[in-house]
């Protein structure tokens, strides 16, 4: 990355101006990377087990894919202008306004693609590869243009207020729109899939030659020229055209209060607001039809079905809609004691909520996908291991008071005691069936809840298996995404110090620490697929 910028300030009277002007440039550019030598899942979906299923030599799904190169760069500007205007000696107000205008990823060696069901119902055809199906265009094909996004201002406002004009209470309050940029990993799919790094899932695989089944067999290596052909089921990845950055909204308040000489109490509440967060879709998901079966994913794929002669050099298309949002609520309160008899505290408690929609961050590797194609709010809920609801923390430091004089005094001075405490509530997790229930080519599906005793918390189990029931073939699970609760956490570290001290201002200082002085177990989240062994 490339990087340069500058910051001016003046003072004039009760105004601080302020305004500032940066510019990166970030390149993505690797060596050849290896997509997939050829990876299988055996799940159960043909005897139950997954061991037996793989004794058998039957995976539920294979792919493979060609290695690619990722190479490419994106541009960013910003600048902003700022004021922190102090109204009264009481009363400070900072006003500002940022613009972040969203330049597009620019893939240097031309591959990027667009598909959608509008052109591939239409019959467009890409002039790039001759062989391409209808539907997906290529960098140097009519009509294909990235558009960048200028008009993205960012305003923020902020508030200091001492009500005791005396600096021992105030009262803040903030809010600010903040715009993203996706990073560049997010757009190497380009490379890695059609027909540049071609992805191929095969769902009716055999272990010892993953492509009897498949018409031509085995298509790699594959080489990029105008009249090469297409593979059966190649693996696509989309953009909108007109993409636009993701933003949230941020807001806090706070009131801080001082206790005497050295206590300090504060109460904080934080909010956030995610807006156009890229939600992964599957365009071309299969569809269900009774006698469906996981080794008829690709015959029965939307595509296919409509246009059977095109349709079939389809195979997954991970599409990305910026659809998604996310909510986050927090009250935040702390306590804190400064060194006064030798006592040092720093302590804090937190309550929070996070909800959001399925995030895709991840669409260059194929990333997180719609479980329900279409259907965004059968996907939200919690935001899953990010979503702690209780976490507190405090730290202490005690330097114990020696004797005044004496021999003694040489014993009991310059020690010190620690330790540090946290406490938090269990992450969020999912339970899934482990299986394409659905028979729609997704992962992820969740199974029906048949009970409300979802846990057991015995021993090394914390789930109850009868309180879930995978849902009938080509159906989706009613459990809410993330709505289980895995084990929480306390921990306690205790630390003893010792000082040495010698020549004025140099001291030697021996310690001694126990970690997890309690001696508990903190057990990570539980194994949560219906499918386990």
């Amino acid at each position: 990355a490339f990087q340069m910028g500058d910051d001016f300030s003046v003072v004039r009277g009760r105004h601080q101006l302020g305004v500032g002007f940066n510019f990166v440039r970030s390149t993505l550019k690797g060596d050849s990377i290896g997509a997939g030598a050829g990876n299988f899942v055996f799940n159960g979906s043909f005897t139950g087990l997954g061991l037996a299923d793989f004794l058998l030599g039957r995976p539920s799904a294979f792919n493979q894919a060609q290695p690619f190169t990722p190479t490419g760069h994106m541009n960013y500007v910003g600048s902003y202008v700022q004021d922190a205007w102090t109204v009264t000696p009481r009363l400070t107000l900072n006003i500002g306004l940022r613009w972040d205008p969203f330049f597009q990823y620019e893939n240097d060696l031309g591959r990027f693609n667009h598909f959608s069901l509008e052109q591939f119902r239409s019959g467009v055809r890409s002039t790039r590869f001759t062989n391409a199906p209808v539907g997906v265009l290529y960098d140097g094909d009519p009509g294909l243009e990235n558009e960048s996004h200028l008009p993205n201002f960012a305003p923020r406002l902020a508030a200091a207020w001492d009500p005791l004009g005396n600096g021992r209470l105030t009262v803040r309050t903030a809010w600010g729109r903040f715009f993203d940029l996706p990073h560049m990993q997010y757009f190497a799919g380009f490379d890695r899939l059609t027909p540049f790094g071609t992805q191929i899932d095969v769902t009716n695989a055999v272990f010892d030659d993953p492509w009897v089944n498949t018409p031509g067999g085995n298509p790699f290596p594959l080489v990029e020229r105008p009249d090469m052909v297409f593979p059966l089921g190649g693996g696509f990845v989309t953009f909108p055209l007109d993409g636009k950055p993701p933003y949230s909204d941020q807001w806090n308040v706070s009131v801080q209060r001082q206790l005497g000489a050295s206590w300090m109490i504060s109460a904080n509440y934080l909010a956030n607001r995610g807006n156009r967060l890229p939600v992964g879709d599957q365009l071309n998901p299969a569809i269900y039809s009774p006698g469906a079966t996981t080794g008829t994913t690709q015959a029965r794929r939307l595509l296919t079905l409509e246009n059977p002669a095109e349709g079939r050099l389809y195979g997954p298309i991970y599409g990305v809609r910026q659809v998604g949002t996310s909510e986050y609520n927090a009250l935040m309160l702390s306590l804190q004691h400064r060194g006064a008899r030798g006592l040092f505290l720093s302590s804090n408690y937190t309550m929070s909520e996070c909800v959001s929609d399925l995030i895709n961050y991840e669409p260059g590797i194929a990333g997180i996908n719609l479980t329900k194609p279409g259907d965004v709010a059968f996907d939200r809920g919690s935001c899953g291991t990010t979503d702690q609801r209780h976490v507190a923390n405090m730290s202490v430091v005690y330097q114990i008071p020696g004797a005044d004089g004496g021999a003694f005094s040489a014993l009991t001075r310059d020690w010190q005691v620690s330790a540090i405490v946290a406490a938090r509530s269990g992450r969020h997790f999912d339970v899934t069936t482990g299986v394409d229930n659905a028979l729609n080519g997704q992962s992820g599906q969740r199974p029906n809840k048949i009970s409300d005793d979802e846990y057991v918390k015995e021993g090394l189990r914390w789930l109850n298996p009868a309180a879930f029931q995978a849902p009938a073939p080509g159906t989706y699970g009613n459990l809410q995404r993330n709505s289980l609760v895995g084990p929480g956490r306390f921990n306690v570290d205790m630390g003893v110090t010792r000082s040495f001290r010698f020549g004025g201002t140099q001291q030697i200082q021996l310690r001694g620490e126990v970690f997890n002085v309690l001696n508990r177990v903190h057990y990570d989240d539980p194994v949560s697929a219906l499918n386990s062994n």
